[in-house]
């Protein structure tokens, strides 16, 4: 690139050999700038001449593609990673916590964790008594849910309702 401008008589700007005014900015390697400032500054534009960052939506959008790619996520990435550990983090606490009472279930298959079983039981019973609520009378709804309360009390206990 420097030997093209040459040809086309553009001068070096920049380099150790150029004479006029450097950037002078330290770099990361400790050493100072070469390039040359910019216009009516005294820095270059990676040294806080200019902003080099793009300015259109898509330009940005651009920008986060690469970094993305390329595994430097946005501020806001990180700070929902760091929330989705938190959470996660909140989550084995209570687990840990919970584990002594857990214990059992864990050492002996036949517990279970849920009560279904007794709450598949119950339900008919809850079910049609409340369905007798709605009858012609409160006194025949009472009297209809006592006894299909006694009904399915007796198929629970496997005992014939009619014979008992």
């Amino acid at each position: 690139m420097r030997k093209a401008n040459l040809e086309k008589g553009i001068p070096w700007r920049s380099g150790p050999e150029w004479q006029g005014q450097m950037c002078e900015a330290k770099t990361r390697r400790g050493t100072a700038c070469q390039k040359p400032p910019l216009r009516d500054k005294t820095r270059c534009r990676l040294h806080g001449g200019l902003s080099t960052g793009p300015k259109t939506p898509e330009g940005k959008a651009r920008i986060a593609a690469a970094h993305w790619k390329h595994g430097r996520r946005s501020k806001a990435f990180t700070e929902a990673r760091k929330q989705i550990w938190a959470d996660l983090a909140k989550a084995i606490k209570y687990a840990l916590a919970r584990l002594p009472k857990a214990r059992p279930y864990l050492e002996n298959g036949f517990l279970e964790l849920d009560n279904n079983t007794a709450e598949n039981a119950v339900r008919p019973v809850a079910v049609g008594r409340k369905n007798y609520l709605f009858m012609g009378s409160e006194a025949g709804g009472k009297s209809a849910a006592i006894a299909y309360t006694l009904i399915e009390t007796a198929k629970m206990n496997k005992v014939n309702p009619e014979a008992w």
